[in-house]
């Protein structure tokens, strides 16, 4: 994450540099920005399918990484995460549970976790566990998409203010 000042020198022999380096800035804005918009629509989100539809829409705003892209053996095994379905997203493997896709944990909406031994209330809904599993993974991704993009924006200023 190099930034170079924008001086006279480098404007006239750096020019692709300097663009590229404002394209960056301008894209950083944009995630800071938006990052919040996200977070609250993650928690607006009443079920999995809702979750779904704000992760493609986060990836497709610039929200990428690889915590969040698509894994052959991961979570979202798909090729494209704006085409991904319900059938490609793994969610699971906490608090003892298995790891299935969104169709399968749509059929088990209204079970209580029962007894375990994670020291959760046995009346707490399996389905709400797996909703907070998705929407921590993509709320903490954004939050640390934003602070990269801050970073950057603090640094170009800096060099450049």
């Amino acid at each position: 994450m190099e930034v170079i000042r924008e001086n006279l020198w480098n404007k006239l022999f750096h020019i692709r540099q300097v663009r590229q380096q404002r394209r960056e800035v301008r894209k950083n804005k944009q995630l800071s920005f938006a990052a919040m918009f996200f977070i609250q629509a993650l928690d607006d989100c009443e079920d999995l399918h809702q979750i779904l539809e704000v992760h493609k829409d986060l990836w497709g705003s610039g929200f990428q990484n690889k915590n969040l892209g698509p894994d052959d053996c991961g979570m979202f095994r798909t090729k494209d995460i704006l085409h991904m379905k319900p059938e490609e997203v793994y969610l699971g493997n906490i608090y003892g549970l298995w790891t299935f896709n969104i169709p399968e944990w749509d059929k088990h909406k209204g079970e209580p976790v029962g007894s375990n031994g994670f020291g959760l209330d046995h009346t707490l809904k399996v389905y709400g566990l797996i909703m907070n599993q998705y929407r921590q993974l993509l709320s903490s991704n954004i939050r640390a998409i934003k602070k990269e993009a801050e970073e950057y924006i603090t640094l170009y200023e800096a060099v450049n203010g």
